[in-house]
């Protein structure tokens, strides 16, 4: 069973502020669809992972963007206090 890798940031045009949705929903569209990278299976840990990763950059950006760094920081830090809470 081959595993089809996800395109990365330097695969076609490059990257700006009107083609990054186009591009994130193209390369990471079926994990944040609750499907799997290999568009087969169950989803695991790397698509959880992908999943997190995504959520918190996304939240910078949109903090950043909107120039309230802090504001965002809520939902960034979110998962990480909650993975320190169960891990206590």
């Amino acid at each position: 069973m081959s595993k089809r890798k996800p395109s990365r940031a330097s695969d076609g045009p490059e990257l700006s502020t009107k083609n990054h949705i186009e591009r994130k929903d193209a390369t990471y569209g079926k994990v944040l669809a609750g499907r799997t990278l290999a568009g087969e299976g169950k989803p695991g840990d790397a698509e959880a992972n992908i999943k997190m990763h995504l959520t918190n950059l996304m939240a910078a950006a949109k903090a950043i963007q909107e120039n309230k760094i802090l504001g965002g920081a809520d939902e960034i830090l979110s998962p990480i206090w909650m993975l320190c809470i169960m891990n206590r």
